[in-house]
């Protein structure tokens, strides 16, 4: 009987890793090695590409970090009727008066309350990316059909 061959194969620039044999032992050491494997691939997303001769003859290019500027971030808003994600410009909020209090350069997501939005005038509305009715709002759309 041909049993079907279990094989995990990961190959970087700083190292290479085979593992082949039945499920149970390949699953096994994999979960076993991959703490190793982790602490591995970050310590080389924060090490600088070297540029191998291979590379320099096929013009590979080769990539930096670069740190870029945030323009925007989320707002979440959330009502009992429906919740919706924006992504708003950092410029936008200059006319905010939450301005004054928080760094939105600083700031991923933000999280409000539409109840308790009186705190918050002239919020910019963003770009909506989604947007999804509760329980309570799908209930009220069908009592006003």
């Amino acid at each position: 009987m041909d049993r079907q061959k279990n094989v995990v194969r990961i190959d970087t620039s700083a190292f290479q890793v085979e593992l082949s044999g039945d499920e149970t032992y390949v699953v096994e050491a994999y979960e076993a090695l991959r703490p190793i494997l982790l602490k591995s691939y970050r310590a080389l997303l924060h090490t600088p590409r070297r540029v191998t001769e291979k590379m320099a003859a096929v013009g590979a290019p080769v990539a930096s970090l670069v740190s870029v500027e945030r323009t925007h971030f989320f707002a979440i808003w959330f009502s009992s009727i429906y919740h919706k994600v924006l992504m708003v410009s950092i410029k936008d909020m200059d006319t905010c008066p939450l301005a004054s209090q928080l760094d939105f350069a600083k700031i991923s997501r933000l999280y409000v309350d539409r109840e308790h939005r009186e705190g918050i005038p002239d919020f910019p509305q963003g770009k909506v990316l989604w947007r999804e009715l509760t329980e309570a709002g799908k209930s009220a759309m069908r009592g006003a059909r």
